[in-house]
């Protein structure tokens, strides 16, 4: 193969500095195109695939140095004087964060499968910071576009090394593996599968700041803006004039929240530390800060490829190959540890850790608490709900106690014939003797409407609700309404009860009051002395329907009933 003629050298004083990344390869799938730590300019730009020649200036813009010949220039405002925020909290956020940073001129698979977690450092560290750490990312920055090339590739030639790897492409007579391995190796590797149309110079002044998310709502129950107080530290941090007026108070209460920042320049004199003498030096040192590709596909032509009869197959290889390419597993931390299944989230090919019963955290490996079940824990009520197969009024199963129900005076208390009052509501109950890990049984009481007391059942009230799964709706004849465990698998849900005071009290008018009180402890702490265990809510009810009084020698009888509990969070 006859060798081209070299290129005209010239001095890098010459040339448009960062003007030689047109027309070079690019991989989409470790590329990063927003180089949000300050540290990957170059990452995902391959070798050359259009040959570039340098022959004059551009005459009449605003650069006196060489431009690539077929390429255009635009020049553009200078300055962004107004600084753009970006929340950055979510995936589906940081793709359109990263996206900003380029134009793909290709179909929709190909950019679900760009910028990978396992292989673009960017996502990678981004994604790091708003998963594992648990952060918001604030990216503030300020721009100065200077200029703006564009190729018209049809009057390009391609480079020797791009056509040498086209034209010594194994085709036809190949096992599928060696052709593949060929196309990974010296196309995807050297080249990448895309490459850069047009650029867009200049530089880009930047500040990152994270804040933990469980500290962003506090933030703004504070009433304040996030977005707001990061652009006045960027501000701040690059010696640019303030917009409007500045809170200190709040301002100082906003960055007491944020765990790091820092600030940096790209392009330009990095070491000048104003924004307005720094972005004066742009002009000389000029980075890339916006940019579009398309496929290499399209130049895999009988017009760029006349003398290779073969070029439309070679272009359906690495079509299929780009496919086997791009196609990686999605990525879970620490691959659920096997005890999960990873789950894609539709981003990044990053996925998320559904975990298997039993087990938590962001990669499952961490195996969660066995549910306990507490001593105390109510279960079955009367002759109305059974317990383990044992209705309380009568007896209660091995495992539980029966706890009983507080005494009426006997009738001749007062000495005037009083016939014996009921107590209202809750009667005998079985209530769990141990505490273990196993859940409580058929029968559990989890949630209670009575005594004016309304306490929910996973959000369902057993007055007006249908029960969860594996739960049943029961009311009494004395007006209590609650649900019942019928499947003993299901867990112990909010709502669930443990331990119980209740006290039966009467009294007659200058006579003694009568009354009594029984307890019962839920994992060791009394309800009615206002203790319950931890992640448990105290709950009291009081008793009025008997308020109207009876006649017992001309004197009025009050009785009353009241009821503490403790329900599960």
């Amino acid at each position: 193969m006859p060798v081209r003629p070299r290129p005209k050298a010239l001095s890098d004083e010459e040339t448009l500095s960062n003007s030689n990344k047109i027309g070079r390869g690019y991989n989409l799938l470790t590329g990063n195109p927003v180089c949000y730590t300050g540290t990957c300019q170059m990452e995902g730009f391959a070798r050359p695939i259009f040959e570039l020649n340098y022959n004059k200036k551009a005459q009449g813009t605003c650069t006196k140095a060489l431009i690539p010949d077929n390429v255009d220039i635009d020049c553009l405002p200078s300055v962004e004087v107004q600084a753009g925020t970006e929340i950055i909290s979510t995936l589906e956020q940081l793709q359109k964060s990263t996206m900003r940073g380029i134009e793909v001129s290709a179909g929709a698979k190909y950019q679900m499968a760009s910028f990978s977690y396992t292989h673009s450092t960017q996502t990678n560290y981004m994604i790091d910071q708003l998963v594992k750490s648990n952060t918001e990312v604030i990216y503030t920055t300020a721009k100065v576009s200077v200029i703006r090339l564009s190729m018209f590739e049809p009057m390009i030639n391609l480079t020797s090394q791009f056509r040498y790897v086209i034209d010594n492409l194994p085709c036809c007579n190949y096992t599928e593996d060696e052709t593949r391995k060929y196309i990974f190796d010296l196309v995807f590797n050297y080249f990448g599968y895309a490459f850069v149309t047009d650029l867009m110079l200049g530089g880009i002044a930047q500040q990152n700041m994270y804040i933990n998310k469980s500290e962003v709502k506090t933030i703004e129950q504070k009433g304040i803006s996030t977005s707001n107080e990061a652009k006045i530290e960027f501000y701040v941090s690059l010696g640019m004039k303030q917009q409007s007026s500045v809170n200190e108070t709040r301002h100082n209460e906003f960055m007491r929240h944020v765990q790091k920042t820092y600030a940096t320049t790209l392009g330009g004199d990095s070491s000048i530390q104003t924004f307005t003498e720094w972005s004066k030096t742009v002009k000389t040192n000029p980075i890339i800060i916006k940019f579009g590709v398309k496929l290499i596909f399209d130049l895999l032509t009988a017009k760029r490829f006349p003398n290779d009869p073969n070029i439309v197959t070679k272009k359906a290889l690495i079509e299929s190959a780009l496919e086997n390419y791009i196609k990686n597993p999605i990525y879970c931390y620490n691959n659920c540890s096997a005890n999960g299944q990873c789950k894609p989230s539709g981003y990044f090919q990053f996925g998320e850790c559904q975990c298997n019963d039993g087990w938590t955290g962001l990669d499952c490996y961490t195996s969660k608490p066995k549910p306990v079940a507490l001593s105390g824990t109510l279960c079955g009520l009367e002759s109305d709900v059974a317990c383990d197969g044992q209705y309380p009024a009568n007896q209660c199963s091995n495992g539980w106690g029966q706890t009983g129900k507080p005494a009426v005076p006997p009738a001749n208390y007062y000495g005037c014939g009083i016939p014996p009052f009921p107590v209202v509501g809750n009667g005998n109950q079985c209530a769990k003797s141990e505490t273990n890990s196993a859940t409580a049984g058929i029968g559990t009481i989890c949630g209670y409407v009575n005594y004016g007391l309304t306490v929910l059942c996973d959000g369902r009230n057993p007055y007006s609700d249908a029960c969860p799964i594996g739960y049943q709706r029961s009311s009494t004849a004395s007006q209590v309404f609650l649900c019942y465990k019928t499947d003993p698998s299901v867990a112990d849900l909010p709502g669930t009860m443990c331990g119980r005071t209740l006290h039966y009290g009467m009294s007659v008018k200058n006579k003694p009051h009568y009354n009594s009180v029984t307890e019962l402890a839920c994992g060791g702490y009394y309800p009615g002395r206002s203790a319950c265990p931890p992640n448990y809510t105290l709950r009291y009810g009081l008793d009025h329907r008997h308020k109207n009084p009876r006649i017992c020698g001309g004197l009025f009888i009050d009785t009353i009933t009241e009821i503490w509990f403790c329900s599960k969070n």
